[in-house]
């Protein structure tokens, strides 16, 4: 603690020495190369404690820096997060555009990739209807391409 101390008294002392001496240089070309100076003076005064760590009398063995495992899984888990949530999310929208056109049950499963910088790129997006809607084939898939902007693939559910 003593240190610190030590240190916060040069410092106030290093600002009121660079503050009189800003006061007392003339203007002109010199002025510039006077400031500069004095910035580095202060400088160097603040993070001069800095480079010896072994005066702070630190244990930095107390800490633990090497990489863990529930790093890796936080980013799986997020990934993973974001795969549902695209997926449901694509999902839920052609749903709401089926709910419109199909008069009986249906299924949609969108297939999606996630890209390394958490972009969803959607492949297609595979709808299962009853013979009932078979008729509505070309009205589905052409919908889906227009409203969602995703290929559709239409399988018959028995």
């Amino acid at each position: 603690m003593d240190q610190i101390k030590e240190w916060a008294v040069k410092l106030c002392v290093a600002f009121i020495v660079s503050t009189f001496l800003c006061f007392i240089i003339p203007e002109g070309r010199l002025k510039k190369t006077a400031d500069n100076v004095i910035t580095l003076f202060l400088l160097s005064v603040i993070f001069l404690p800095l480079t010896d760590f072994s005066a702070l009398n630190i244990d930095f063995s107390a800490y633990d820096f090497s990489y863990s495992p529930d790093e890796e899984d936080y980013f799986t888990d997020y990934n993973s997060f974001l795969f549902d949530s695209g997926k449901k999310l694509v999902e839920d929208e052609v749903k709401a555009l089926l709910d419109e056109i199909c008069s009986s049950k249906y299924e949609v499963v969108a297939c999606i990739d996630l890209t390394d910088d958490g972009n969803i790129i959607v492949s297609t997006v595979r709808i299962r209807i009853t013979e009932a809607d078979m008729d509505k084939c070309e009205k589905i898939m052409s919908s889906v391409l227009q409203y969602g902007g995703y290929n559709a693939e239409i399988e018959l559910m028995y």
